[in-house]
C-alpha cells in the first residue's frame, strides 16, 4: 500500500464541509440575519433593537405610544473547536480513512457543541406547557405547544420543534395508526414525522433534562407585597436549602397572567425563568433572580408583560423536573458564526458550510510537532447565540392546561 506521504489540506475541506453540512438541527433553523453585520468595525458585539408592540387606540383622541429603545447584546465571543495528534504510522492510511478518523469526529464535535451551546440559549424560554415526567405521544401533546405559540399571538405555521430521542420516539409510536394512512406509512416506514400540528418536528441527542430545585417540592410563597422587576422573594423553603431554585427553573405565581405581544391581558398564565442557583436562608427565605421581569401593566402600559402584582403569600408553583423539548418561531433565537483570522506560517484552510439561512466557519489549521514527529490538527470556531424574543419559545411536556 503506497504510504499517505502528504496531506492533501483541499481534501480535508471538501470533506469537511459535507460532513458540515448534514445534521445541524437547531442551528439550521436559527435566526442567522445579524451575520453581515458584524464586521470589524462593530467588534464583538451587535446590539439589538427589541420590537415595538402595541394595542389601537380607541376613539378619536391622539394618544401617542412611547417608542421601546431597549435592545438586546448579541456578542460573538464563544471559542470553542477540536484538537488531534496523528503519528507517521496513522498517516499510511488512505485518505478515506483519515477523513473518518480525523475530519468527521472534529466536525461532528463541533456541531455537538453548538448545538448544545444553541440549547442552552432556548432552554431559557419563559413559557412552558405539560406535565413533567409524562411521556408525549398524542396529537394533543404536540399540539399544546402551538396553542400556546398562538395565543401569545405569535404566528406557528413556520415553527419548527426539537424533542428529545425518547419523547419523538413516543411521538410517532402515539399517531401511528391514528392518522390517515399515508402519515401511518410514513411513520411505520421511517420512524419519522412530517410537518405536523403546525410545526416542523426534530428529534436531537442534546435536548436537555432539566433537574429542577427543591423548591418544585415545597410549599413556597411570595414574601411581600407589590413586587417587580428581576427579583422575586419567596418564603416557605426548607431552611439554608443551598439546592432551593436551580438555574432554568420554571415557576407560575398563583393570580398573575401574562399579556401577549399586542398587551391583551390575561392570555394564560404568567411564567418566570430561574437566572441561577439560589438558595434558602436560615428561615427558609430567597431572593429569586428571574430571566423575565414581573412589570404589571399598570406600572408600565407598553411594556407590562403580567397583570398585576404578584399578591404577598400567593402560592409560587416550581415545574418539577422534565425533559426540555421546545417549539420556537425561527426568530426566537439568533445564532451568528465568524471568520477567525489566518494562522501564520502554518497550514491554514476554512471548511465553510451554508444551509440556505446562514453558515458555519471552521479554521482548520495543520501543523508538525518537531519533539514527537507527530502531526497536528485544529480546527476552530467562533460563534455568537442570543434568545432575542421571549414570546417566540415555549418549553413542552405532556399536555395540561396553561
Amino acid at each position: 500500500m503506497a504510504v499517505n506521504n502528504a496531506i492533501n489540506d483541499d481534501m480535508v475541506v471538501r470533506y469537511g464541509t459535507a460532513y458540515l453540512k448534514n445534521e445541524m438541527k437547531i442551528c439550521e433553523f436559527a435566526n442567522r440575519k445579524y451575520e453581515k453585520d458584524f464586521t470589524n468595525k462593530t467588534g464583538d458585539t451587535l446590539r439589538i433593537q427589541e420590537p415595538n408592540y402595541y394595542q389601537a387606540r380607541d376613539g378619536v383622541n391622539f394618544v401617542p405610544k412611547s417608542i421601546n429603545q431597549n435592545s438586546k447584546a448579541l456578542v460573538v465571543m464563544d471559542e470553542f473547536g477540536q484538537d488531534f495528534e496523528i503519528d507517521s504510522r496513522q498517516l499510511a492510511q488512505s485518505f478515506p480513512d483519515l477523513a473518518n478518523a480525523v475530519v468527521k469526529p472534529a466536525i461532528e464535535s463541533i456541531k455537538v457543541e453548538a448545538n448544545k451551546r444553541m440549547m442552552a440559549q432556548i432552554n431559557k424560554a419563559f413559557h412552558f406547557t405539560g406535565s413533567s415526567g409524562a411521556p408525549l405521544n398524542s396529537f394533543p401533546s404536540v399540539n399544546a405547544g402551538r396553542t400556546v405559540l398562538k395565543k401569545f399571538g405569535i404566528e406557528s405555521n413556520n415553527a419548527y420543534g426539537i424533542y428529545s430521542i425518547d419523547d419523538y420516539a413516543s411521538i410517532a409510536g402515539g399517531l401511528n395508526n391514528n392518522f390517515n394512512t399515508r402519515l401511518n406509512s410514513f411513520i411505520s416506514k421511517t420512524g419519522d414525522l412530517p410537518y405536523f400540528a403546525g410545526h416542523t418536528i426534530l428529534e436531537d441527542n442534546d435536548v436537555l433534562n432539566h433537574v429542577s430545585g427543591t423548591a418544585s417540592a415545597a410549599t413556597v410563597t411570595v414574601d411581600g407585597a407589590t413586587q417587580s422587576g428581576l427579583t422575586l422573594n419567596v418564603t416557605g423553603l426548607a431552611v439554608s436549602d443551598p439546592d432551593a431554585f436551580k438555574e432554568g427553573d420554571l415557576l407560575v405565581i398563583d393570580g398573575i397572567l401574562a399579556t401577549n405581544v399586542n398587551n391583551q391581558t390575561g392570555v394564560s398564565a404568567a411564567q418566570f425563568s430561574v437566572a441561577a442557583d439560589v438558595g434558602s436562608d436560615g428561615s427558609g427565605n430567597a431572593a429569586v433572580t428571574l430571566n423575565n421581569p414581573i412589570t404589571p401593566t399598570v406600572l408600565d402600559p407598553n411594556e407590562g408583560t403580567v397583570t398585576d402584582y404578584p399578591a404577598n403569600g400567593a402560592t409560587v408553583t416550581v415545574i418539577p423536573s422534565h425533559q426540555k423539548n421546545f417549539i420556537a418561531h425561527p426568530d426566537a433565537c439568533t445564532m451568528v458564526s465568524q471568520k477567525l483570522p489566518e494562522a501564520p506560517g502554518r497550514v491554514c484552510r476554512y471548511i465553510e458550510g451554508s444551509d440556505g439561512r446562514g453558515y458555519m466557519s471552521i479554521r482548520y489549521v495543520r501543523d508538525w510537532n518537531y519533539n514527537t514527529g507527530a502531526h497536528i490538527f485544529r480546527f476552530d470556531v467562533l460563534m455568537g447565540f442570543l434568545v432575542f424574543n421571549k414570546y417566540l419559545a415555549l418549553n413542552i411536556s405532556q399536555p395540561a392546561s396553561v
